[in-house]
C-alpha cells in the first residue's frame, strides 16, 4: 500500500475543513504552504488555493449574513476578530512557513474588514437618515476603515487618543529584497498595531459612542407611548417630542408593518422609522436600561 505524500494528506485535510463547513483560520494556511512546497502539479496547488479562498469567503459571508438592515449594522464596526481566534505568533522567525502563514492570516483579516466596510456602504447607499448615518459611522470611524487608494489609515481621533502615528498604513507591501526574518518582523509589527487599534476602538465605543448617539436622538412615538423609556433616554441628553418636529430624527412605531400617513411623512423628510421593539434593542445596545 502506497502512503500518501505530505501534500496529499494536507489536501485531504483541507477538503475535510471545507466539507465540515468550518474555518481553521491559521491551520489552513500551514496546509496550503505544505502543498505549495511539496506538490509539483499546478492543478492540485490551484485546487488547494481555491479551497482556502472559499473557506475565507465563507467566514466573512457568515458574518455579513447576520446584518441585513442599517439598524443591525449600527454595531458592526465593533466586531473584534481577535476575540474569536487564538493568534499566537512568535515575534521573530526566519522560517518561510511561519512568514507565509502570518502574511496570509494578516491579509485575510485586512480583507475581512475591508469587505465589511464595502458591505455597509452599499447597504446604506444614499440614505442620510439618523440610523443609516449611525451604521456608516460604525465602519467609517473604525481605526482601519478609512480607506484611501486601498490603504488602511489609522483614524485621526484614535491616533490622538492612543498616540498612534496617523499616517500608519495597514496594507502590507512585500519587499522581496529583504530577508524572511526582516519581512516577518515588518508584518508582525503591522499585525500587533492592528490588534491594538481594534481593541482600542472597541473600548472607545463601549465608553463613549453610545452616549454620543443617545444625546443626538430626537424621537417621537406613534401608536403607543413609553414615557419611562423616554425619560431614560433624556437622562443621556436625548430629546422626546410628542409629534414630528423639524429636528425629529427617529419615529418609533408600534409596528412598521402597517404604513400610515405619519410613517410616509417621516420617510419623505428623511427621518428614521423604526419599530418599538427595534428601538428598545437599539438604545439598550447604546447603554440604556430598558
Amino acid at each position: 500500500m502506497v502512503e500518501n505524500s505530505k501534500a496529499e494528506n494536507a489536501l485531504l485535510k483541507l477538503k475535510r475543513f471545507s466539507e465540515n463547513g468550518y474555518d481553521e483560520f491559521i491551520e489552513k494556511y500551514r496546509l496550503l504552504y505544505e502543498i505549495k512546497k511539496e506538490e509539483k502539479s499546478p492543478e492540485i496547488i490551484d485546487e488547494a488555493q481555491q479551497i482556502v479562498n472559499k473557506l475565507a469567503d465563507c467566514y466573512i459571508e457568515d458574518t455579513l449574513n447576520r446584518y441585513q438592515t442599517p439598524i443591525e449594522c449600527v454595531s458592526i464596526g465593533t466586531i473584534n476578530i481577535f476575540d474569536y481566534f487564538d493568534f499566537d505568533f512568535p515575534k521573530e522567525s526566519s522560517d518561510e512557513c511561519d512568514y507565509f502563514v502570518l502574511k496570509s492570516v494578516y491579509e485575510e483579516i485586512f480583507t475581512y474588514y475591508l469587505r465589511m466596510n464595502q458591505f455597509v456602504t452599499k447597504l446604506v447607499g444614499d440614505s442620510k437618515d439618523f440610523i443609516s448615518c449611525m451604521a456608516l459611522d460604525s465602519v467609517d470611524n473604525h481605526p482601519i476603515m478609512e480607506v484611501s487608494s486601498n490603504v488602511f489609515n489609522a483614524s485621526k481621533y484614535l491616533a490622538d487618543r492612543l498616540n498612534i502615528d496617523s499616517s500608519l498604513h495597514y496594507q502590507y507591501k512585500e519587499n522581496k529584497k529583504l530577508s524572511i526574518n526582516e519581512r516577518y518582523k515588518q508584518i508582525y509589527t503591522l499585525f500587533k498595531n492592528l490588534k491594538s487599534e481594534i481593541y482600542g476602538y472597541c473600548k472607545y465605543c463601549e465608553c463613549y459612542s453610545g452616549e454620543t448617539y443617545l444625546a443626538k436622538m430626537v424621537f417621537c412615538f406613534t401608536g403607543f407611548r413609553d414615557y419611562m423609556l423616554a425619560r431614560e433616554i433624556e437622562e443621556y441628553g436625548g430629546k422626546y417630542v410628542s409629534s414630528i418636529t423639524s429636528d425629529c430624527n427617529i419615529l418609533v412605531c408600534k409596528s412598521t408593518q402597517k404604513i400610515t400617513s405619519k410613517i410616509e411623512d417621516a420617510r419623505k423628510k428623511g427621518i428614521s422609522v423604526i419599530s418599538q421593539r427595534d428601538f428598545k434593542d437599539l438604545v439598550s445596545c447604546l447603554g440604556v436600561n430598558c
